[in-house]
């Protein structure tokens, strides 16, 4: 691949929202050695934060930006737009890929120059250590790169557009379809460009997130940028902590509130109950035990997981606890629709977000399986002997496409006995939508597995790699292993579509 002397450069930056990250970016381009030579484009992903008029003065003068009108959905989707940008309406040589919080190093063109013509027409300038390589002549071949800091030549822009659909797995796509079609991925082993939002962005996470390996830049304005962002990134993610522990904590504290009153009267009204033997009571403890570890991990990666404005489905037997955790985590931009396997349960749910004035929440008066109909069940309200009410029994996606739901973001199923059938009736949504999943797995000893079994299959055909949620030493995810069916078990997993991230083994 050859980049001829005064081949012409685009940087494409995509934005949305962190304008601090953005300028400090800006900043950094800003300064690159002959910068003022090459294009650059910024595409802002519809921000809610901020319009132009706030990016312009960021950027050196020449720069050209767009913004769209609606937002994209996510990353991968920004990313497409901006290729789909550079063939059709751009005429430069090569494209430069920049997230809105990378940061490059002053010789980045220079870098770019010597390198890129022993490609195929990609170079990454960011060596991620989650794609790992081989060295060979002095750069790294992969079989796979993120977008961030990416180079890429006109025709493999083409053929990308030509043969990979966009998805929240573009870039993963793409470098299987490069790979499969004889192109190598070639990759900087000294990273030209290095990342910022470590504690901000959808796909930055401060414990998680990428950077660029061996990146080297000392001059004021690149230190001085990852300074601060690791200060204060360690910060606002302490913060963030913090916030979610003592939300679930207020939860479960109102929810204990609200049952004291009916727990005590009840137990009132009831005889003295005879003495357990020592050994039922160990094992009563040990179950109840392990039930609260589980429960409180669960409850830790809800509520670490959720954002503002996502749309969030609780399907459980008793919805209450998570589905107040999840509304106060996705805020008044958000949704969460709690279905409870009985009117009581909806009935106090209800109570409970009106006290709390949670407006987001939507308690529908259906049961979720895995076709359509009705169940008779028995009204509380009218005693023992009253009629028996029909309830509505929905599968998930007719639910989601009667209520004109776009993007479900995340699923919680709470139902050990019942998520295979509920995972049935939403055929559509898991393989289109690809939520985050969250539900409890549970096999007994002795007991036919075959369900398990399928329900475990079901999600891995789909494309999600399962992970086991973890109490100790502190709520995590690991890949999850292989069951024993000749042992009892119960589980609590987080589903996420695509490959495994090796933070996660």
């Amino acid at each position: 691949m050859a980049l001829a002397s005064g081949s012409r450069i685009l940087f494409g930056v995509t934005t949305f929202n962190r304008l601090d990250i953005v300028a400090l970016a800006a900043r950094s381009l800003s300064h690159a050695a002959g910068v003022a030579d090459a294009a650059i484009l910024v595409i802002d992903d519809a921000s809610t934060d901020y319009d132009l008029d706030a990016l312009r003065p960021l950027f050196p003068p020449h720069a050209e930006f767009i913004r769209r009108p609606v937002n994209s959905g996510r990353a991968d989707y920004a990313a497409h737009e901006l290729l789909r940008v550079f063939r059709e309406e751009r005429t430069e040589d090569v494209l430069v890929c920049l997230d809105s919080d990378l940061l490059v190093a002053e010789d980045v063109i220079a870098t770019l120059q010597a390198a890129f013509p022993r490609t195929d027409g990609l170079l990454s300038l960011l060596n991620a250590p989650s794609h790992p390589g081989t060295l060979r002549d002095g750069l790294l071949v992969k079989r796979s790169v993120g977008f961030a800091g990416t180079a890429w030549s006109r025709d493999v822009v083409a053929d990308v557009l030509g043969h990979v659909k966009p998805s929240p797995r573009y870039d993963w796509d793409i470098s299987e379809h490069l790979v499969a079609t004889g192109r190598e991925i070639f990759c900087l082993p000294d990273s030209a460009v290095q990342h910022l939002g470590f504690a901000q962005g959808q796909n930055s996470h401060f414990l998680r997130a990428d950077y660029g390996l061996s990146f080297t830049d000392t001059n004021w304005w690149n230190v001085s940028a990852i300074q601060e962002t690791l200060l204060f990134g360690v910060r606002q993610e302490f913060r963030n902590v913090m916030a979610h522990a003592m939300a679930a904590a207020e939860m479960r504290g109102f929810h204990a509130l609200l049952e004291r009153q009916q727990v005590d009267t009840a137990m009132a009204a009831l005889a003295e109950p005879p003495p357990l033997p020592a050994a039922v009571k160990k094992q009563l403890s040990t179950q109840t035990n392990a039930a609260k570890e589980r429960e409180a991990a669960e409850h830790a990666i809800l509520a670490g997981l959720a954002r503002p404005g996502w749309v969030c489905l609780d399907v459980a037997q008793d919805a209450g606890q998570v589905a107040l955790l999840l509304s106060r985590c996705v805020g008044p931009g958000g949704q969460v629709h709690a279905f409870g396997s009985t009117p009581m349960a909806r009935g106090k749910l209800r109570t409970q977000a009106e006290m709390l004035g949670l407006g987001n929440l939507t308690m529908p008066e259906a049961l979720v399986a895995n076709r359509v109909g009705s169940l008779q069940q028995l009204d509380a309200s009218a005693g023992e002997d009253g009629p028996a009410t029909p309830t509505p029994v929905v599968t998930l996606d007719g639910y989601v496409a009667a209520q004109g739901i776009a993007k479900v973001h995340l699923l919680r199923l709470g139902i050990p006995g019942q998520a295979g059938a509920a995972l049935e009736g939403a055929y559509n949504l898991i393989s289109q939508q690809k939520p985050y999943i969250v539900l409890d797995v549970a096999h007994a000893a002795g007991e036919d597995p075959a369900p398990v079994k399928k329900l475990l299959n079901r999600l891995r055909m789909a494309g999600y790699t399962l992970c086991g949620i973890r109490r100790n030493p502190w709520p995590h995810v690991r890949l999850l292993e292989a069951p024993d069916y000749d042992r009892s078990f119960h589980h609590s997993l987080f589903c996420y579509h695509g490959p495994r991230n090796d933070a996660h083994v």
